[in-house]
């Protein structure tokens, strides 16, 4: 709420700029006193830097607001199928979400870490890690094992998941999620 009224101020100062800039008038800052010789207080130099940044700051407002509340609506999708935030989180938020879905990618056919690690490009250490992290949120599912040979494959979640993803990739093709 507090983004948006920044937002918003924000874009009425950079209405009033781009109106000094057409006719070479403002009544916001000849109201501070920039035009008459008097020296500014504290606030009117806050406002007055507010104010000449105003077309940049206002766009910026309006950027995150957009992405803050396009990535609300993909976190209630998942919600809606039954993923939890931490879900969410793992597969789009946190560092090597791309790596993880990548491999998700991958896994709907039973793969083995070799495999996955040359396909994705992925180091064989991270490729570990993150086939950890799947099978900890159930993701995926240990297919077959041979000594430490490990085989594994999406799991029903995982399934989901996928589809999710392609469903986000039909709505934001500059998206690349696809290896």
């Amino acid at each position: 709420m507090i983004l948006f009224v920044f937002t918003f101020f924000e874009t009425i100062l950079a209405f009033d700029y781009i109106f000094l800039l057409a006719t070479g008038r403002s009544s916001t800052s000849s109201g501070w006193g920039t035009y008459q010789g008097q020296q500014l207080t504290g606030l009117q130099n806050s406002l007055l830097f507010l104010w000449r940044n105003s077309l940049p700051l206002s766009a910026s407002g309006w950027f995150v607001l957009g992405v803050t509340f396009f990535r609300r609506g993909i976190s209630r999708k998942w919600r809606e199928m039954g993923f939890d935030r931490d879900v969410f989180d793992l597969m789009v938020k946190t560092r090597g979400a791309w790596s993880r879905l990548r491999l998700v990618r991958y896994l709907n056919e039973p793969r083995h870490r070799a495999e996955l690690s040359t396909l994705s490009g992925l180091d064989w250490k991270e490729v570990d890690r993150e086939l950890g992290l799947l099978q900890r949120f159930g993701l995926i599912t240990l297919h077959a094992q041979s000594g430490s040979v490990k085989i594994y494959k999406l799991s029903e979640q995982g399934k989901l998941i996928l589809n999710l993803v392609e469903g986000l990739e039909a709505r934001v093709p500059s998206m690349e999620l696809t290896p």
